[in-house]
């Protein structure tokens, strides 16, 4: 199996359809579909279990959380039961490129890649489309300080790679994505991109990113901890400590700062 696709399912019924019908419409079709039910109230599950009998020829497996734990456990689950070469993940209520596993395993196997990341559009419910681009990568430092996050989607890592250095998402509800991508970052030894917008990013009014939370800041802020906790158990901080400070300052300060400014 070359690449499993970790696919965390939480009330997402209005979407999810699409999700998996950009997933069966991808010219690449060596994957598998880990699809973690993270026990929410509509029925998802029961949506993909019909998509699944009617798609036989696609492979697509049910896993679950123990409880409602938001989504960085839910991935966690499909990485340790992940059989691919590679992972990548997939939020259900977002859609991918029919060339998005083409291209990305495509550069990965060229230079040996850890993590392979592409560009992304965001699309509003007005069908307006915006770019979202992630940094060039030419070093961690540099990439660190440069790194927006948010637009993490659409990376894809080695699965030995993500065992090999223990590396699993924090269990915090804001920016849990972002610290995993920039810990990701900091352990890759080779790290490329791919310029094409393959991800497609669909705001909704239930979107994570678009809800109010007044404990979100906090979570953010722990999240970002954790990328500094890990960088030092891993014995990588210290080379990569400007980075880190200000990433945490920009990510877990100022955005929350900005955020709640905006309200």
């Amino acid at each position: 199996m070359t690449l499993s696709v970790i696919i965390p399912v939480y009330n997402c019924s209005e979407w999810v359809d699409d999700c998996l019908e950009s997933l069966a419409a991808q010219h690449f079709k060596d994957f598998e579909i880990l699809a973690v039910d993270d026990h929410g109230s509509d029925d998802s599950m029961e949506k993909i279990r019909l998509f699944a009998a009617a798609h036989p020829e696609m492979d697509i497996k049910y896993l679950a959380t123990a409880c409602n734990s938001g989504p960085g456990e839910a991935r966690n689950v499909g990485i340790r039961a992940a059989v691919g070469e590679y992972v990548t993940f997939l939020d259900a209520d977002d859609t991918v490129q029919p060339r998005m596993f083409d291209r990305m395993i495509e550069q990965a196997r060229l230079n040996n890649d850890e993590v392979v990341y592409c560009q992304a559009r965001q699309i509003f419910p007005d069908g307006h489309v915006k770019l979202l681009k992630n940094p060039p990568y030419f070093s961690r430092s540099q990439f660190l300080k440069s790194y927006v996050g948010g637009i993490w989607n659409g990376w894809l890592m080695k699965t030995e790679f993500l065992r090999r250095h223990d590396l699993l998402f924090p269990p915090f509800h804001a920016s849990e994505d972002s610290a995993f991508a920039g810990a990701a970052i900091l352990m890759a030894e080779k790290v490329s991109c791919v310029e094409e917008p393959l991800y497609n990013y669909l705001v909704h009014s239930q979107s994570v990113s678009r809800k109010k939370d007044s404990g979100k800041a906090a979570q953010k802020r722990a999240a970002f901890r954790w990328l500094i906790g890990y960088a030092k158990q891993k014995g990588v901080y210290d080379s990569n400590k400007g980075a880190l400070q200000w990433l945490y300052l920009k990510k877990a300060v100022l955005v929350p700062f900005v955020e709640r400014f905006k309200r």
